[in-house]
Formats: structure tokens, sequence, C-alpha cells
């Protein structure tokens, strides 16, 4: 199997997810509403935002339990996180505090410079217990208040990487930690079927992390769902056979049966991304050939589409249009991100 970055298609598919998100977004924030999403119409439940998100999350898994596997050091395995996460953040807050909070706050810039919650958003570069508004900014949007709402899926991320260490610390044997993940992935989808309504009606959450237990579950499955395609070993001989299921499951979505999509997601996505991953014939490897431009595209295209849309100052603004102008802008940035700051940063990991 090839793992390298060189030798497959997953940073490829991470800018692709990545755009799916600005996609989704440019729905919510010139509507209120992902009801008219292209993907939401055919599936009945599951927009492009959901779809990009749980493509991060299955490549995290496979990527992170693959390194986990060839050095288990929780320093070395903590530092490489923090490198290739927190330099990139850190700036995205500082530019979202500093530049972007005082052109779009309706309070007077020094109430704005004074108020302790301007400062207290950069617990936001720890990805613990997210802030998604600052003092007075984007009130008068559609989406009002909100900064940046990519944020809320980092804790989750970081916390499945610590558990995901823990896991594989204790747990040596490929197919021990294949058999467990497979039980860890049924159960998850068990609780999710029969107890639904209610964690939504209760809000439950993980103690002291206060992550939402209902988001954990379905964010975990396709976290693990990259560690068990990890351990499964599937060799280039299989590939026709998942992009059949692929294809199988793609249909039964246009039936619209919300239960049973969330199930075949589950099953689409690592399918699919898999396929797409060591496709042989598809190379998608020259769309990041220059650089990795995924995360900084995921970190500041909901920022930069709320500034947008508060200086439009309009509502009904098309959701394509508005697309197609904040990927651009969003690409352009995550471009700066990757070469400013988290390609040297990495070469830092690298060295570790």
């Amino acid at each position: 199997m090839r793992t390298e970055h060189s030798e497959n298609n997953f940073d490829a598919i991470r800018l692709v997810a990545a755009l799916m998100v600005v996609f989704a977004h440019s729905f919510q924030i010139t509507s209120r509403s992902y009801l008219n999403e292209p993907l939401r119409l055919f599936t009945g439940s599951i927009d492009f935002g959901n779809l990009g998100v749980a493509i991060f999350l299955f490549i995290s898994g496979f990527l992170i339990s693959t390194s986990l596997k060839k050095d288990p050091t929780f320093l070395f395995f903590l530092k490489k996180r923090i490198l290739r996460m927190i330099p990139g953040l850190t700036v995205l807050i500082m530019f979202s505090v500093f530049i972007i909070g005082p052109l779009v706050t309706t309070l007077p810039v020094k109430n704005y410079f004074s108020d302790f919650h301007t400062y207290s958003y950069f617990k936001n570069v720890i990805m613990f217990r997210p802030q998604y508004t600052l003092p007075g900014g984007f009130e008068t949007c559609p989406e009002p208040s909100i900064v940046n709402a990519s944020l809320w899926t980092l804790p989750y991320e970081f916390f499945f990487y610590m558990c995901l260490f823990v896991f594989l610390f204790f747990i040596k044997k490929d197919q021990i930690i294949l058999r467990i993940a497979l039980l860890l992935l049924a159960l998850s989808i068990f609780i999710q079927l029969y107890f639904e309504q209610q964690l939504l009606l209760y809000q439950f959450n993980i103690p002291f992390f206060q992550l939402n237990i209902l988001y954990s579950l379905n964010l975990f499955n396709y976290f693990i769902g990259g560690v068990i395609f990890r351990f499964l070993n599937i060799s280039e001989k299989h590939q026709k056979t998942l992009l059949i299921i692929s294809l199988v499951l793609v249909f039964v979505c246009a039936f619209k049966i919300n239960w049973i999509n969330k199930i075949i997601f589950y099953l689409l996505v690592p399918c699919a991304t898999f396929f797409l991953a060591f496709q042989n014939k598809i190379n998608l490897r020259k769309l990041t050939k220059n650089g990795d431009y995924s995360y900084g595209i995921y970190l500041y295209s909901f920022l930069i589409q709320q500034t947008l849309i508060y200086f439009i100052n309009r509502t009904g603004f098309n959701p394509y249009l508005f697309f197609i102008i904040s990927a651009v802008l969003s690409y352009a940035v995550g471009y700066l991100s990757w070469h400013l700051i988290e390609a040297p940063f990495i070469k830092l990991k690298k060295a570790l």
C-alpha cells in the first residue's frame, strides 16, 4: 500500500473536500439555509459540507494510524500534530482578532479592543471549547455573529487523535486493532440509531471536553473508518469492487431515507475515498504538486465568506457565484498559508 503523499491522491482529495465545505457554506451564508444545496436535495439530509468533513476525518484516521504504527512515541506524535495544526491556526486567530474584527464590529474600535471576549477568542488556538464570536462582529450578516464556523470540527479531530494514540499504545497486533475498530464502529452506529432522539433532546456532552456526544459519534464513524481501512490491507485487485460498492451506495442515496443514508455514507466515504486515493488510472497529484492548501482553505474560507457578505451587504446573493468568488479567495489565502506558515513548520516537523 502506497502511503507516501507522492504515491497517492490523499492531498488532492483533501483539497476537493475543503472546496466542498466552501460550497456548502455558500448556501448557509447567503440564505441561512442548506435546503437548496444540491447534495442535500439529492440525499434529503446530507450536504457537501458534511461530505467534505467526513472525507477529512476518514483520511486523518487512515494517515494518523499509519504514522503511529511507524513511530508510537507520544512526544514525537504530539509534536507532529501540534506543528501541523497550531501554526496555521494561530495566524488565523490573530488575523481574525486584529484585522477582520475591527472592520466588522458594530462597537467603537476602542470598546472592541477593551472587551475581554476579544482576547478570549485566542483560546481557539488550543482547540478546546471553541469561541465563535468576537464583540459586535458580523451582527448584520444573514448568519449573524459567527466569525468562523469551521473551527467546530478541530476539537473533535484532536480528541480523536489522542484517543487513537492511547488505543494503539495498548493494542499492538493489527488483527486485534481491526476487530476492535469494527466493534467500535458497530456500537457507535447502534447508539446513533436507537438513542438519537434522547441525545438530541438532552444534548449530552463528553465530560470535561464538552464535545457533543451525538456529533462525536457521527464524526467518529468516519475517523474510525480510516483506521479500519488502514488495517484491512486492501490490495489493488479489490479496486473494482470498491468502485462497484460506491456506485450502488450512491444509487441507494437517491431514495432519501435518512437513517439508511447515514449508514450508507459511513460506508460510501471510506470506499470511494480509498478507491480514488490509490487508483492508478486517476492521477490527481498534479493538483497538489506545489503544496497542500486544504487546511488553509478550510481554516480561512468561512471567515472570508462572512467578510464578503458583510461588505456586499445584501441578501439573495447567488450562492453559485458566491462560491466561485469565495473559492478563488480561499485558495489564494490557502496558498499563502501553506508557503509562509504551514510548510516551514512541517519542515521542522520532519527534522525532529
